[in-house]
């Protein structure tokens, strides 16, 4: 139901807050685990393709470890993982932890401590938030989500001013200002006209 994810997440957000974390909000689609990786680990959502492959391939190579717990036949799991809408879970968070020699840390329950699912005594980590049975949130510490929204808003700035030279009184509610405690919610953000209600704004009226 809805309200009751709505409830959950909520709930997951005041737990991670008090222990200075953050969830950031990842597309929920069969991708979501690796878009998370991928802007985790490599600072970018857009190569959760590459991610993918790489975890596929890292699969092949290394059958005998993983076909055990496959269900099926293992080429045919492997072609199905291939589908950028395949749901995936924890043989190929497994395998990910040992490619990019990262444990997961993976928050399921709100004041609780995260699972170590890997447990392979990695430095570093991957930090993820289980919830409503199928999806995976990045979780970082809400420092680094200021410095982030600091970064961007110093960039828009940079690309207002000096690239496209856009007076910001044109720009209304959907200019996000300087302050970075704006970009711990992603409620927060004010509505935007959309580019077809924005035209017929400044249309003159129709005759």
């Amino acid at each position: 139901m809805p309200g009751e994810e709505k409830g959950a997440e909520r709930l997951m957000d005041d737990h991670l807050k008090s222990i200075g974390l953050h969830r950031k909000k990842i597309a929920k689609d069969g991708s979501c685990l690796f878009r998370a990786v991928a802007e985790q680990v490599l600072q970018s959502q857009s190569l959760h393709t590459k991610v993918r492959a790489k975890c596929v391939e890292f699969l092949k190579c290394n059958r005998e470890s993983y076909e055990a717990f496959i269900e099926g036949d293992f080429e045919d799991y492997l072609w199905k993982l291939q589908d950028p809408q395949q749901w995936v879970g924890e043989v190929e968070i497994n395998a990910l932890a040992v490619m990019y020699k990262r444990d997961f840390l993976i928050f399921q329950e709100p004041g609780k401590p995260p699972v170590n699912i890997t447990d392979n005594n990695f430095k570093d980590k991957v930090r993820l938030c289980f919830l409503n049975g199928n999806h995976y949130d990045s979780v970082y510490p809400i420092s680094h989500i200021k410095n982030a929204a600091l970064c961007q808003s110093i960039l828009y700035e940079l690309l207002y001013d000096g690239v496209f030279n856009v007076d910001r009184g044109s720009l209304g509610p959907c200019q996000r200002t300087g302050r970075a405690s704006d970009f711990l919610s992603d409620d927060n953000m004010a509505a935007c006209a959309s580019s077809d209600e924005s035209d017929q704004d400044a249309a003159e009226p129709l005759r």
